[in-house]
């Protein structure tokens, strides 16, 4: 008995392994983002997402009851494991892939890719992809606030970026604004 048991186990994880990339390609896209591909690109996306979906039922899918020596065994029917994220209950792991990204704004691809990342922990992922778009947000207003600084009084923008970057490392309360004005201050002002 514990000889089939075995067999199987290596079959089925022999068979999630071999359609990983299927199934990659399952999580990682939506029906959203697949209408808005070129021909070409879609059909090619489109295939691989049904092979997914098919390869994910089957990698999930527990067997027949096998009979050993005239014992019939049942195998226990594996009811899909519930998601919670933030306290919303979806059924598997397609679903709250696809919640998450409509209701964060944030790419499914990405969402799957972290999973790895985060020991299958999707409000990890959801919150880490919120702070790299946040703190990209902060890079690309810094950027913006100081080129604007660097043009006006006549500095070069990397050294009004840099200097900025030190006095908010210093005092993290500081704003752009703040180290902006602190800068003008303390070094810009006095050569004018």
């Amino acid at each position: 008995m514990a000889l089939v048991q075995q067999r199987r186990e290596v079959v089925h994880t022999k068979l999630t392994r071999k359609y990983q990339k299927a199934i990659n390609v399952y999580l990682r896209w939506s029906e959203d983002e697949l209408a808005e591909l070129d021909f070409s690109l879609k059909h090619s996306i489109d295939a691989g997402l049904q092979l997914g979906q098919e390869s994910h039922r089957r990698s999930n899918y527990p067997g027949f009851p096998y009979d050993v020596d005239g014992t019939v065994y049942p195998v226990e029917q594996i009811k899909p494991q519930a998601v919670v994220v933030f306290g919303e209950r979806f059924e598997g792991l397609k679903a709250a892939l696809v919640h998450a990204s409509k209701t964060y704004g944030l790419s499914q691809g990405k969402l799957a890719q972290g999973l790895e990342l985060h020991n299958n922990n999707l409000e990890a992922v959801i919150l880490h992809l919120q702070r790299e778009q946040q703190q990209a947000s902060l890079e690309r207003e810094l950027g913006r606030l100081c080129g604007a600084f660097a043009k006006e009084h006549n500095q070069s923008r990397r050294y009004v970026v840099n200097a900025v970057k030190r006095y908010m490392e210093r005092d993290q309360e500081l704003s752009v604004h703040q180290a902006l004005e602190k800068l003008y201050q303390e070094r810009v002002q006095h050569f004018k």
